[in-house]
């Protein structure tokens, strides 16, 4: 069992290992860095570095062979992290670098990894929740050799994610590069990926994904660009491509061996596909796509 916390000013930095609190000494309760890392079980491993002038971080690890590390870098000021992991040899991962940053991950089962970072002052990213007054805790992450990696640059100020993802092997990558922008995922089944940048300002996503083998690929670049996608079945594919301002699409896809290609380009385009069976297409093009001639 291994803990290192590392604060930049005096901070609360409490160690439980096995009930018992290694810190000689408990600051007020309002100081101006506040760590706290539980840990129980065996072979676990916290990092905390806390390097702006206020923050405020969470461990709680149970189980075996967990690692979690949480970074907070000066400028990342007034910032929150809560990672929780309840299962085992999980690995989580987060960097904070801008000013309110807000993170919060709930990981169980085995082999599981997060790695979140966050630049853009004011973003949000959840991989569930924590338990809080009367709401009750939401595992994020479940299953086995499950993956997620959040990014939100410094251009996504006040961006939010919410994932939750459960089954097993299963890939979320989501890269959130725009102001405002929101996305909502859930995934769950086998084998299934699910590619997302948002790059536009005050871009939407909300995207279901179930069954084994499918594949989700949304690129939003286009300001208030928005995507609802629910996919089921095994092997189905979607690519999005919104370009256009206001661009909206609304996909409902199951069956097997399935593909949906949309590409809007236009402002204000809309699309609706819906999709069952097997072995079908659908192309939906809304402006015109760039030449793929070399």
């Amino acid at each position: 069992m291994k803990i290192i916390l590392k604060s930049a000013v005096s901070a609360l930095a409490l160690a439980w290992v096995a009930g018992v609190a290694t810190a000689a000494t408990l600051p007020p309760l309002n100081a101006p860095l506040n760590a706290t890392v539980n840990q129980q079980g065996t072979s676990q491993e916290a990092t905390v570095n806390q390097r702006a002038s206020t923050g405020t971080v969470s461990v709680v690890q149970s189980n075996n062979d967990n690692t979690a590390t949480v970074t907070q870098n000066a400028t990342a000021a007034a910032a929150s992290a809560f990672v929780k992991q309840v299962g085992d040899q999980g690995t989580v991962n987060v960097t904070q670098s801008g000013a309110g940053n807000v993170s919060e991950v709930v990981q169980s089962e085995a082999r599981n990894v997060v790695s979140i970072s966050q630049v853009g002052a004011g973003a949000i990213s959840r991989v569930g929740r924590r338990a809080v007054g009367t709401a009750a805790e939401v595992v994020g992450q479940s299953g086995i050799n499950n993956s997620i990696s959040v990014t939100q640059t410094t251009l996504a100020v006040n961006a939010r994610s919410d994932i939750t993802q459960s089954g097993d092997t299963n890939v979320i990558s989501l890269t959130q590069d725009g102001p405002g922008a929101e996305s909502d995922i859930v995934q769950s089944g086998e084998t299934g990926s699910v590619n997302l940048l948002q790059s536009g300002a005050d871009s939407s996503s909300n995207i279901v994904q179930s069954g084994s083998e499918n594949r989700i690929t949304v690129t939003q670049i286009g300001p208030g660009a928005s995507s609802d996608i629910t996919q089921s079945g095994s092997n189905n594919g979607v690519t999005v491509v919104q370009t256009g301002a206001n661009a909206e699409n609304f996909i409902t896809q199951s069956g097997s061996n399935s593909s949906i290609d949309v590409y809007q380009s236009l402002s204000g385009a809309y699309s609706s596909v819906t999709q069952s069976g097997s072995g079908n297409s659908a192309t939906v093009t809304q402006g015109v796509r760039p030449s793929t001639a070399n």
